[in-house]
């Protein structure tokens, strides 16, 4: 065979092989494309493979933040930057009688201050003195990551705790009672969460949560709902007596909207926050309450409505000014306190207290700050309408309670003087703040007559 006609054969063979790799690069490329394009149809039609990958990759994106968590000695979820220096308390016209009872991010400590911060007494039981060994938990979580997110003071000294902690998912953890001295009366196993509520006859009202999926015939995108709310009602004793989920409430109700849920991908719908005692006086403003019934907060819903805890039903609701709200507390004339967590003006971001009538649907009082006193929090935080027409502010991230006047003025403030990180640059978030005054707890009284 001639030189010429071996050029000839290489060449043919070398355009061959040209060819087979441009056609395995196409071919390639056509199963890459063809891949993309059912990952894009199964994700539009929510096919069950979409769940897997995309619920794997949650679950991922979750323990990463949960071991950055634990590694942190200050996670930001419960330290954040300080913003008051050398305010630690701020002193006014408040009442001179006035104690305020605040819980915070550092762990399970609840204190009393007076109006001049002093601290007149402390509680402190850790999550694992109470539970032991936790089996009733799924994971392990250490006792200083486990905070105590609200709480409530009788007059003889003994505390109502919510347990709750950011490292965990459902994040609640127990409910407890403590007696003066932090030793346990009783304690109550289950997911509790946010908030809770003492009613006039002493039952107590408390929001759960766990991982499940809701059955409800309407919830035709319930895969994408992996915590569900309840409401759970317990004796004085710490008995429980009854439970409801609260998103069957939802879809049971007029509220229900399917949009809702296609536009919720977080697997937390209503995240629930709040649980307020109806009085009457509140009640008797609408037809459709009764005292006794309770105020929930849906948080990512930005909806607000009233239960019957008798038969779990929702029996009013409302929306109004404001995002991703906290504490809706009903007021005797009929309108509703909340905090507004997320709020826009231009440029600006930042919370505010809101006083709402829902009748009129319009905003009566607000508050949001000034150039010294900005309010601002994205998550948490809670208000309370004093009897002297003040209000009482628990400015979570700023680690920070205020009271303000009818005006607007800044009559009270305290910032906690715990301080963390490298440089002592860190606050605890407050988690929760509420207002007695001393004669409420004749047992401050009782035990500084003991100390003398």
């Amino acid at each position: 065979m001639s030189e010429k006609d071996n050029n000839s054969i290489s060449d043919q063979s070398t355009k061959e092989k040209l060819f087979d790799r441009m056609f395995r690069s196409a071919f390639m490329a056509s199963i890459c494309f063809l891949c993309v394009f059912l990952g894009l149809l199964m994700a539009a039609v929510k096919a069950p493979p979409f769940y897997w990958t995309d619920n794997a990759f949650k679950a991922f994106n979750a323990i990463c933040i949960q071991q950055e968590m634990f590694s942190d000695q200050y996670p930001s979820p419960l330290w954040q930057p300080i913003r008051y220096v050398d305010q630690d308390v701020t002193t006014g016209s408040t009442d001179a009688d006035a104690i305020t009872l605040f819980t915070a991010g550092d762990g399970p400590d609840v204190k009393l201050v007076d109006s001049q911060g002093n601290n007149l007494h402390t509680w402190n039981a850790s999550f694992s003195s109470i539970w032991g060994n936790q089996d009733f938990m799924k994971s392990i979580v250490p006792d200083e990551r486990i905070f105590v997110r609200r709480a409530h003071v009788f007059s003889n000294g003994d505390l109502l705790a919510l347990y709750e902690t950011p490292l965990n998912t459902p994040n609640g953890m127990g409910f407890a009672r403590l007696d003066r001295n932090s030793n346990v009366v009783w304690s109550f196993d289950g997911n509790c969460h946010h908030d809770f509520t003492v009613g006039d006859d002493g039952k107590i009202f408390v929001l759960t949560h766990q991982l499940k999926a809701s059955d409800h015939p309407k919830c035709i995108f319930g895969t994408e709902v992996n915590i569900e709310d309840f409401l759970t009602i317990l004796s004085s004793d710490g008995k429980p007596l009854k439970e409801f989920s609260l998103l069957d409430a939802f879809f049971d109700s007029p509220f229900y909207r399917h949009y809702i849920l296609q536009r919720e991908h977080t697997g937390d719908l209503l995240h629930a926050n709040t649980v307020n005692f109806v009085q009457q006086e509140f009640a008797s403003h609408y037809d459709e309450i009764d005292a006794g019934d309770v105020m929930v907060c849906y948080r990512n819903l930005n909806l607000v409505v009233v239960v019957d805890p008798e038969n779990g039903q929702i029996v009013w609701g409302t929306s109004g000014p404001w995002h991703f709200p906290h504490d809706p507390d009903p007021l005797a004339n009929g309108n509703i306190l909340i905090f507004d967590n997320c709020v826009c003006d231009g440029l600006q971001s930042h919370s505010r207290i809101v006083e709402f009538d829902p009748r009129l649907r319009r905003v009566v009082w607000s508050f949001k700050g000034d150039s010294s006193t900005t309010l601002r929090s994205d998550i948490r935080s809670s208000q309370q309408r004093l009897a002297n027409g003040n209000t009482l502010i628990g400015e979570s991230n700023g680690g920070r309670i205020l009271e303000v006047d009818a005006d607007g003025n800044l009559v009270w403030q305290f910032v906690n003087p715990t301080r963390g990180g490298k440089n002592q640059e860190l606050v605890p978030i407050m988690t929760g703040v509420e207002r007695y005054q001393r004669r409420e707890l004749p047992f401050i009284e009782q035990q500084s007559i003991v100390a003398h």
